[in-house]
């Protein structure tokens, strides 16, 4: 099953370059591990990002009923790390770490529309699957639930 939706258009050296919305999810992972490897180890960006980019891609999708966007945009500050948040739309995008002793990341991002929040939270997956989209989902759950 794979990730299908927009085409999000990337300006690079006066090129648009078209992507579909998975080859987009994909860069934006390699992208994040990369450069967290690059901070945390010895390996440089360009070589996590050339072994990341050959992992398996982890999607899950969940809806937060009677959840305000400011709740989750609130919760995702709280076990992770704000990207790009746009309040008039009611969207968010964060990094959130998990899998096992959280050293996996997931792409998280959401939307709300009245009282309902909308997830998707995408991860790498190597050789042992440690279930990162789930856990993320999970984990600003958790802060919602911690919260009330």
């Amino acid at each position: 099953m794979g990730i299908t939706g927009k085409v999000f258009i990337d300006f690079k050296g006066g090129w648009v370059i078209f992507m579909s919305t998975e080859d987009y999810i994909n860069e934006v992972l390699c992208s994040a591990v990369a450069e967290y490897a690059s901070i945390y180890g010895n390996l440089t960006q360009k070589a996590v990002h050339k072994i990341t980019s050959k992992l398996t891609t982890e999607s899950v999708k969940a809806v937060f009923d009677k959840i305000t966007y400011y709740q989750a945009v609130e919760a995702v500050n709280k076990v992770g790390r704000i990207l790009n948040k746009d309040d008039e739309k009611q969207e968010c995008v964060a990094v959130v770490n998990s899998g096992i002793w959280n050293m996996n990341i997931a792409f998280v991002a959401l939307k709300s529309e009245c009282d309902k929040t909308y997830v998707a939270a995408f991860a790498k997956e190597g050789i042992i699957k440690q279930h990162t989209a789930q856990k993320a989902i999970d984990y600003i759950f958790s802060a919602i639930s911690d919260d009330n």
